[in-house]
């Protein structure tokens, strides 16, 4: 098991911003835990997904409006 950096970016409109470190096996699952964290803060919306940017940078996503961005690395290498 890894630990992952995931850093919250702009959420909710730029009212949300943070650090969590979260443990998972692979890039994936730091992937959905990054969205289960993104669902805490915006219950409202449905249908989440992440849109690659590159260096592992990714525009959250619900229901087609982008709602954040948040930055997914491994902790070792952050």
């Amino acid at each position: 098991m890894n630990e992952w950096l995931i850093e919250l970016k702009n959420i909710a409109g730029g009212k949300i911003s943070g650090k969590i470190i979260v443990a998972a096996l692979d890039l994936q699952e730091a992937k959905q835990k990054a969205l289960q964290e993104c669902r805490k803060y915006l219950p409202e919306r449905r249908n989440f997904y992440l849109e690659a940017k590159g260096n592992g940078v990714y525009t959250i996503v619900s229901d087609l409006e982008d709602v954040g961005e948040i930055v997914i690395r491994r902790h070792d290498q952050a």
